[in-house]
């Protein structure tokens, strides 16, 4: 018994030595950032078929990502690509139907990465500007300034910040209202 405790005290002190008393992050993962869902108006007809250019402006970047919506409602996306690099680290996600998101759904994520001590800060921007096009035609032109809720050491004491997910949602035009629209 005597020893267990001895190997114990021990193990305490090199891990307290290796660690030099600094807090230990449990990385949780922060579900934070900036969540769009992007849906057509109407229900049966879903999202307009064809190629949707997605261009958003974040922060002082732009991502940009084409989704190729099929008749029968599967959205296919690039993984999209910042045409105008940020002065930050974002991360930019897109998702479409293989990527577990509904037919006739896309979507789009992006997180602010800012180090911590020992950690990261995992926020969401604080303006986000969106353009959606079909071909030619602009579909949606809009943009939010989200107020999140942060959630401060998320992952221990000193191991970073979470601003925690907000979500909008876009709805575009029916097909029949951009071939209307159109003529």
């Amino acid at each position: 018994m005597g020893v267990r405790l001895v190997l114990g005290l021990v193990a305490v002190l090199l891990l307290t030595a290796e660690t030099g008393c600094e807090p230990i992050c449990n990385l949780a993962g922060c579900p934070g950032g900036f969540s769009l869902r992007i849906t057509g108006s109407d229900a049966q007809m879903g999202l307009p078929t064809g190629p949707l250019v997605l261009r958003a402006e974040v922060e002082d970047g732009a991502f940009e990502t084409t989704c190729i919506v099929a008749p029968s409602g599967e959205v296919s996306c690039d993984h999209g690509d910042w045409t105008v690099l940020p002065s930050v680290t974002i991360a930019g996600r897109v998702f479409g139907s293989n990527d577990a998101v509904a037919d006739n759904e896309v979507g789009l994520h992006f997180v602010v990465m800012k180090d911590a001590k020992n950690g990261e800060h995992v926020l969401g921007p604080e303006h986000v500007c969106l353009t959606i096009s079909l071909e030619d035609t602009v579909l949606f032109d809009g943009s939010w300034d989200p107020m999140y809720e942060r959630i401060r050491d998320f992952n221990g004491p000193g191991c970073g910040d979470c601003d925690w997910d907000v979500e909008e949602t876009v709805t575009l035009p029916s097909e029949a209202c951009i071939q209307c629209d159109s003529e």
